[in-house]
C-alpha cells in the first residue's frame, strides 16, 4: 500500500464528472460542415475565424481584394449556419420520429 491517506470508497465524497459528449458532437458536426464548404469559403472562414487573421492580411495571402474576403466570409458563415441547423433538424427527427423520411430545412423568405 502507498503511503498517504486511505479512504474507503463508501466514505469518499462524490466526484462530479460533466460529460463532454454534446460538445464533442457539436465540434464533429462543425468540422463536417466546414469540410462541406467550397474551398475558397472554407479557407477564409478558417483564416479569419480560427486563426484570427485580419481581413487585409487574408486578402494579401490569397491575393484577392478585401471585398472578396468579406463576401466569401459572409457566404461561408451563412452556409455554416444552414448546414448546422439542417444537422440539428436531422438529429431531432431521428430522436423523435425515426420512422419518418429525411427532413428538409427551408429558409423563410425575408
Amino acid at each position: 500500500m502507498r503511503e498517504g491517506l486511505s479512504v474507503d470508497l463508501d466514505q469518499a465524497p462524490p466526484v462530479s464528472v460533466r460529460s463532454n459528449a454534446i460538445a464533442a458532437l457539436e465540434l464533429r458536426d462543425l468540422e463536417r460542415a466546414i469540410n462541406r464548404l467550397p474551398e475558397d469559403q472554407r479557407t477564409v472562414v478558417l483564416l479569419i475565424g480560427l486563426e484570427g487573421m485580419r481581413y487585409d492580411r487574408v486578402a494579401a495571402i490569397l491575393n484577392v481584394p478585401i471585398g472578396t474576403v468579406r463576401s466569401r466570409l459572409a457566404r461561408g458563415r451563412a452556409e455554416l449556419r444552414r448546414l448546422m441547423s439542417a444537422g440539428q433538424a436531422v438529429q431531432a427527427q431521428q430522436a423523435f420520429a425515426p420512422g419518418l423520411g429525411p427532413v428538409t430545412v427551408r429558409q423563410r423568405a425575408a
